[in-house]
């Protein structure tokens, strides 16, 4: 059900962005990588509960409460993005552009990785954090009011779709009928609901469509 709602929350994500509201689009693709990473920790608990741990419903909502948790937990690929004329930039266009097998390539390798292990690292609290700026009106530092629409719509854009993608992904992995092979209980509980759980297609926005 989970899983449900993060399909619902980034198809309304994608319709926004295309209507240019990039901050509110990005603040329902944060929620819906949450929705995301919380049908993930349901799964986890579910394969404890099945190994005999005694699950209780306080014990859900705590480990399902937790804004950056869920974020880590719906991070399932890592995206690496760099302007040009930066290490990690050069990098990327080395590993493009020199043989496979040559020095030049096994280093930039090598920068790219440390690169992206410190990305995935950073992403889940930077996303959170982000999701804030997104949704409210607030003051920095210096004490000047920071606007959601102020930030930047690229970076804004570019989460949006690499939180569709990483749901398309999932959703690819757990049709229905592995769901309830691996988990009946589950889905004797999504059974039970009217209407019946759908998972969405994902929908990318126009600009970003794959």
């Amino acid at each position: 059900m989970a899983l449900e709602q993060a399909g619902r929350l980034l198809q309304s994500a994608a319709i926004l962005s295309d209507r240019g509201d990039r901050s509110t689009a990005f603040v329902l693709a944060m929620f819906g990588r949450e929705e995301l990473g919380r049908s993930r920790l349901l799964r986890d608990l579910a394969e404890r509960a099945r190994d005999g741990e005694q699950i209780t419903p306080s014990r859900v909502r705590q480990i399902c409460e937790d804004h950056v948790s869920k974020q880590q937990k719906s991070q399932l690929s890592s995206m690496l993005a760099a302007n040009r004329g930066t290490s990690v930039g050069d990098a990327l266009q080395t590993m493009l552009t020199s043989p496979i097998d040559s020095r030049e390539t096994k280093q930039a390798r090598e920068i790219v990785e440390v690169a992206s292990e410190a990305t995935g690292r950073r992403a889940p609290s930077d996303r959170h954090d982000q999701r804030m700026r997104a949704l409210y009106v607030d003051l920095d530092s210096s004490g000047r009011w920071r606007r959601p629409q102020d930030l930047d719509e690229r970076v804004l854009e570019r989460e949006v779709f690499y939180a569709i993608s990483d749901y398309a992904g999932e959703r690819d992995r757990l049709r229905d009928e592995v769901l309830e092979d691996d988990f009946p209980a589950m889905a004797k509980a999504r059974t039970a609901k009217c209407p019946g759980l759908v998972l969405p297609m994902p929908t990318w926005p126009q600009s970003l469509a794959v």
